[in-house]
């Protein structure tokens, strides 16, 4: 069943729902033209007419306004529900905020996402002009907190990347941490194809770099360190190498 809302739609499926999210972002809705919007009245409604702990959000925009894709990102947050966020064409400024809302976060493989510093249109004088800048760097970081809990990377590298404000392919979504998985389809068999991002240690709780560093030490020994014609020494290297693995 597909309950459908001004430029907002819920559909119920059997273990889950899903919302799009197509637009731009705004606070309100004052338009009476039948537009594509996204307002977090309009998400509150279409998460009142959710029946699943299992929630889809499909989004498209190419975002709007910040304290609204705020307020959808923290609703979003605040569901004791499963989140899945999916990127289907474009996530950028604010859009782009709301997907880290997903425990899960796809990504189309030839989608887009972006992330920069918050802009406004202001004039006055230079004290005026300052009390701005002020604002916009309080608001920035705002976007740096909740950037922080995916980024793979440290605040400095993600303030650069804000600041240059590229978009970023599927590729470069998974290996910032921005996305968890890309959606693919193979062609051959006409199918959806997910690939995950093994080296996000954020996802998984395990230090995969690490772990590899670790083998290629063991596996990169000297000779003279290497135990050799001693079948005791070499059983207990074995066991050395496997309780790393388990305790990583």
């Amino acid at each position: 069943m597909t309950i459908q809302m001004k430029n907002l739609k819920i559909k119920n499926e059997l273990n889950k729902d899903v919302i799009t999210l197509r637009g731009s972002i705004v606070q309100d809705n004052y338009f009476e033209e039948d537009i594509d919007l996204i307002t977090p009245k309009a998400v509150d409604e279409a998460l009142e007419n959710s029946k699943s702990d299992n929630i889809e959000v499909v989004i498209n925009s190419g975002g709007g306004d910040v304290y609204a894709s705020i307020e959808i990102y923290n609703k979003l947050k605040s569901l004791n529900k499963n989140i899945t966020t999916i990127i289907s064409g474009r996530a950028f400024s604010g859009a782009h905020l709301i997907a880290m809302a997903g425990k899960e976060r796809l990504i189309y493989g030839n989608s887009q996402g972006l992330a920069h510093n918050s802009s406004t249109v202001s004039w006055g004088n230079k004290e005026e002009l300052a009390d701005v800048i002020d604002f916009l760097d309080k608001i920035d970081d705002n976007l740096i907190e909740i950037y922080m809990n995916c980024f793979n990377g440290t605040e400095d590298e993600l303030r650069e990347l804000m600041k240059k404000g590229s978009p970023m392919n599927a590729k470069e979504c998974l290996e910032k941490g921005f996305a968890t998985r890309i959606i693919e389809f193979n062609n051959d068999e006409n199918k959806v194809v997910v690939n995950e991002n093994c080296t996000n240690s954020k996802s998984d709780g395990v230090d995969i770099d690490s772990v590899v560093k670790r083998v290629l030490e063991v596996l990169n020994k000297t000779p003279d360190d290497k135990v050799e014609n001693n079948p005791k020494q070499e059983k207990n290297k074995d066991k050395s190498l496997f309780r790393y693995f388990k305790e990583a």
